[in-house]
């Protein structure tokens, strides 16, 4: 059989797995190489960026990190040309991918694109420049493709690979708290700057949480980004109160009734696993100013976007206060056993009805398929 070869482009944590998962399905017969971390090094990717290396958030990062992003890019487009790659897959990122994914199309490399752009959300635009260049658009949410077929752009459900490999966990109930006590997740976010903005709006919550909920467990979520010593710091005199998982978020996760999640991933992976969440996030105000401005929906919580209706509490910019924080907790707490299930219907829409694959094998098999 003839070797294949893929550049790969996965920018940050979540879009470092879905790249890996690909890269396994693809097996040998593929050389892969480009931006990627850990994950995808163990799948077998020649890695010539690392993640961090587009480990950006917010307008204000991306206009001091530009001179790296734009070295990032002129690498990668002379090892397209040297190397001529059979196709490229790019993941999420769509800030850095929406810029270079045109490029390769221009030098003759057909792009699948997985993780489409939220361009539902903001920037209708994109989906529309999407279409221009993209061979393959592989959606991870059921409302997307038809989003973007109406604008032209290929696309296709593949289903959320987090679905995918936390099936059986949703498909019974786990087991909740310890013994006879709750547990609460915390996921302060991945990032160093989503700590700055979110520990002490959390650290000013917590002091009256634990205080009128003595019999909960409190538990951090590090990210691999991070250490617990750099949480530990964020959350000062609260820290030792709280216990600290370093572990897959899935896992704290799927042994806790609530959790207090910074919007992302994470708060797919609670719908998943069935646990009800409130959602936080805060950026800087140069960021929030713009994105006011241009997003088009009325909902960051992919609980509520999926539900279409305020389902559970998000918290935004000045609307994430201590106060209301501790509202929002008492509210999903005490309705924790209504929103569990209402999670749990959710949840099976993120595989396609009856089907037996892998996302990532699914996107796998695309890509063969056109080779």
């Amino acid at each position: 059989m003839i070797s294949r070869s893929l550049m790969v482009v996965a920018g940050e944590s979540s879009a470092d797995l879905l790249a890996a998962r690909v890269i396994e399905r693809l097996g040998r017969d593929w050389t892969c190489f480009g931006v990627g971390g850990a994950r995808s090094q163990r799948a077998g990717l020649e890695v010539l960026r690392p993640v961090e290396a587009l480990n950006l958030v917010g307008l204000s990062e991306v206009l001091t990190g530009l001179p790296r992003v734009f070295g990032v890019a002129a690498q990668l487009v002379a090892a397209a040309l040297a190397r001529e790659p059979d196709r490229a897959l790019l993941v999420d990122l769509p800030d850095f991918n929406m810029g270079l994914g045109p490029l390769l199309a221009r030098l003759g490399i057909p792009v699948t694109y997985l993780g489409a752009p939220q361009a539902w959300a903001w920037r209708e635009g994109r989906a529309r420049t999407l279409a221009g260049w993209v061979d393959e658009l592989a959606c991870l949410f059921p409302f997307e493709p038809k989003f973007f077929a109406e604008r032209g752009a290929p696309a296709r459900f593949v289903g959320h690979p987090r679905a995918f490999e936390l099936k059986d966990a949703f498909a019974s109930e786990p087991m909740r708290g310890l013994g006879s006590f709750g547990r609460v997740a915390l996921l302060p976010g991945s990032r160093r700057s989503e700590i700055a903005r979110h520990a002490p709006v959390l650290k000013a919550a917590l002091t009256d949480l634990l205080a009128r909920h003595p019999g909960l467990q409190w538990t951090v979520c590090v990210a691999p980004t991070l250490s617990v010593e750099e949480l530990r710091a964020a959350f000062g005199d609260v820290a030792s109160k709280l216990t600290f998982h370093v572990k897959d978020a899935a896992e704290l996760l799927a042994q806790s009734d609530v959790a207090l999640v910074a919007s992302g991933t994470a708060v797919t992976e609670c719908v998943i696993l069935g646990v009800p969440c409130v959602t936080f996030y805060a950026v800087s105000a140069l960021t929030y100013g713009v994105a006011r401005r241009l997003v088009r929906i009325p909902h960051i919580s992919m609980a509520n976007i999926l539900a279409g209706s305020l389902l559970v509490p998000e918290l935004v910019q000045s609307d994430f206060t201590p106060a209301t924080l501790n509202l929002a907790f008492d509210e999903v707490w005490n309705r924790r056993d209504e929103l569990r299930s209402r999670f749990r219907e959710l949840a099976r829409t993120l595989l396609p009805d009856g089907s037996p694959f892998d996302p990532a094998e699914r996107v796998a098999n695309g890509i063969r398929a056109r080779h």
